[in-house]
């Protein structure tokens, strides 16, 4: 099963490789069957912890971080009884070496063997591996940290606690064998995780303490495979960022282990390049994921801090990407909660759940701000406090485009802080995968399918094929109005349909989006809008919240609540957590050209029609210009 798993993968990711990336896969293959039979695995031996600077120093060795550590009295009796939230699923830590490889979504155990020959990808016996990696993630242990610096009352219990899961995670997972070493990202991770963790408590820790030895055995084992597994060519992504910093944490703090140069190096060299790639000239993640690059900027931004600390030049550069990625970032939000669901996202933290590093930045909210680069565009409605964001971008990272959804001109929205629309999430990578192709389908994100197809071709869990091609042809605003059109081609090659979306957004009015499916010959439209809260019927309109109402026109309305058939109706804002929400589900069968008209707007008042009228003009005269040009 393995063999032809890995047989199918190989075959599918040869198309997009360079003659470099071949040789990079055949020289990582060359390094695993090293570390196997001469790399002792099982086994990573390091001369005493007090020879190390990190471990003997009197005073803090990291930089100073934000914070947003407040736990109710149910949080800290959770943390110090090893509670542990596993994405969705609940995670209790135990003496039992077992519980760091026993999934928590299935309850079976992954195998201990050497890790290169676990199979973890979709139709493993196991378990989704994104769910048994989190707690290993040891980012459990921050907190604790936390908690001990800050609560001399529960300090005992939560050193005590952080010694005794570091340790039994150091023995459970000796190096190199069992799922924890599937992903070198997991193990750069851990790096920074732990040394962020022992830092904080580091007055409260004796220079002889046990954890000492388990974190320079940890550091030295995980660098040095993270070092010959480095994520490049067509699988650079975050995962590449993740493991630079590992190495550049790694070479800094622990420059008395053999390899420590190579690590620093390799990790500087990379990540440098990798920061002017993957974050755009206007801030924004070539990943198009907005969870995924708030993932990035604070792990560009941890490796920036501790470059500057050490009195590393090559940190202003990274340090001024990271400044351009969190002004976009507070564009969206005010904290990772309440981001809304654009491409994948797993959940996961480069550091701690409790970390602020990207949210200190005030944004001055315009009428319209576009990210031109990215491909998104933000209107305000700021006298209704109310936002749409939309996504007139690309897919995702070319040539796999892994962590993109098919949600060319899908719309989210907020009113008063409050999730409103939002397309429907992730839930899953290697779960089940009629729910990954369905969360990453069109259908999932409120804009129009048509035929049943997706906007491009799905055809692993982490690559698509038939990428489709985006254009902004309008966006211009004032003090009345705003008016944005875009439009894609991912319908063409199967039924020869445009799509094209117009919002327009006037003073006191909402917004009012406009989509017109220019095409010939009968098709299916089918126009989603999934709403977080339930959407209720409001005599002719329905209504998002008790301030905003919504008014559809251009085809038969069906609420769809949690439909098993159609999966129409689910959303999921946590990883491995999906619940019924609310799908208006617009449909259209007939002749094309045809349009949706969809009106949000503030409850008891109505959508100014001039505005409107000669907004829906003004699109229908560009799209005219651009047929013809």
């Amino acid at each position: 099963m393995k063999s032809i798993e890995a047989i199918s993968w190989y075959t599918r990711r040869l198309r997009v490789m360079s003659f470099r990336e071949i040789l990079h896969r055949i020289d990582e293959q060359w390094f695993l069957l090293w570390l196997r039979l001469w790399g002792k695995a099982g086994q990573h031996g390091v001369s005493h912890s007090g020879t190390y600077s990190f471990c003997s120093a009197a005073g803090h060795q990291l930089p100073g971080l934000p914070w947003a550590f407040e736990l109710s009295r149910q949080d800290r009796m959770d943390l110090l009884d090893g509670n542990s939230a596993a994405l969705g699923f609940d995670w209790t830590w135990s003496e039992d070496p077992a519980v760091w490889r026993t999934a928590p979504d299935t309850g079976r155990p992954w195998p201990q063997d050497f890790f290169s020959s676990i199979s973890f990808r979709s139709g493993n016996p196991y378990g989704d591996a994104r769910v048994v990696w989190e707690p290993s993630r040891l980012q459990q242990l921050v907190a604790l940290a936390l908690l001990a610096r800050d609560c001399e009352a529960d300090r005992r219990q939560a050193l005590d606690m952080l010694r005794r899961q570091l340790v039994s995670w150091a023995a459970a997972n000796p190096p190199y064998l069992g799922i924890h070493y599937t992903s070198s990202m997991e193990c750069a991770l851990r790096i920074i995780a732990t040394c962020h963790a022992l830092d904080l408590v580091r007055p409260f820790l004796d220079k002889d303490d046990r954890v000492w030895d388990v974190l320079v055995s940890l550091v030295s084992s995980h660098a040095a495979l993270v070092t010959g597994r480095l994520s490049r060519y067509s699988s650079a992504g975050n995962h590449t960022i993740a493991e630079c910093a590992g190495l550049v944490y790694a070479g800094l703090l622990f420059p008395e282990l053999d390899g420590a140069r190579k690590w620093k190096k390799t990790g500087l060299r990379v990540l440098s390049g990798e920061v002017r790639r993957q974050i755009l000239g206007d801030g924004g993640g070539i990943e198009r994921t907005l969870w995924y690059h708030l993932f990035v900027t604070d792990l560009c931004g941890l490796s920036a801090l501790l470059l500057k600390q050490k009195g590393e030049q090559d940190y202003i550069e990274i340090d001024q990407a990271v400044t351009r990625a969190r002004k976009y970032l507070n564009a969206f939000s005010d904290s990772p909660e309440k981001l809304p669901a654009m491409g994948d996202s797993d959940n996961g933290y480069a550091l701690s759940r409790y970390l602020r590093l990207s949210w200190d930045t005030d944004v001055n909210l315009n009428r319209l701000s576009t990210f031109s680069e990215t491909g998104i565009s933000a209107l305000n409605c700021v006298e209704n406090n109310i936002s749409l964001y939309i996504n007139h971008g690309p897919l995702g990272m070319p040539p796999c485009y892994g962590h993109g959804h098919a949600d060319c001109l899908a719309v989210s929205l907020k009113g008063d802080g409050e999730k409103l629309l939002d397309n429907a999430g992730t839930y899953t990578y290697t779960g089940h995968q009629e729910w990954r192709r369905y969360f990453r389908g069109t259908s999932a994100h409120n804009t129009v399918s048509v035929d049943g197809y997706d906007q491009a071709e799905q055809q692993t869990s982490f690559m698509w094929t038939r990428p489709y091609n985006s254009s902004l042809m309008l966006n211009e605003s004032d003090s009345d109005k705003a008016l944005l059109l875009a439009c894609h081609d991912g319908y063409l090659e199967n039924s020869r349909v445009t799509h094209w979306r117009g919002v327009i957004s006037g003073v006191g009015t909402g917004f009012v989006i406009w989509d017109y499916l220019d095409g010939s010959g009968r098709h299916v439209l089918s126009l989603n809008w999934h709403a977080p809260l339930a959407a209720r019927n409001n005599k002719e309109k329905f209504s998002l919240s008790d301030k905003v109402d919504i008014d559809i026109e251009g085809g038969d309305i069906d609420l769809v609540t949690g439909n098993e058939s159609s999966l129409l109706g689910w959303m999921s804002d946590m990883y491995g957590i999906k619940y019924p929400c609310t799908t208006i589900n617009v449909t259209y069968s007939g002749n094309l050209p045809h349009e949706f008209i969809t009106r949000i707007i503030p409850a008891g008042r109505m959508a100014g029609s001039e505005t409107v009228l000669s907004g829906i003009a003004r699109f229908k005269e560009i799209i005219e210009y651009a047929k013809k040009n």
